[in-house]
């Protein structure tokens, strides 16, 4: 039997990778808007 503080261990580095990936992912996210918002902003006038 393992000890219930390894499972917590491991919860807990799930947990971190999981958060980081979300941060990550916010971040990309938040940048191609900002592309896209300058796209838009230049293509809007040719329209």
């Amino acid at each position: 039997m393992r000890s219930p503080s390894y499972k917590t261990k491991v919860a807990k580095r799930l947990t971190e990778a999981m958060t980081h990936s979300v941060e990550t992912n916010l971040c990309k996210q938040l940048e191609l808007k900002a592309v896209l918002d300058k796209l838009n902003v230049w293509s809007t006038p040719l329209a």
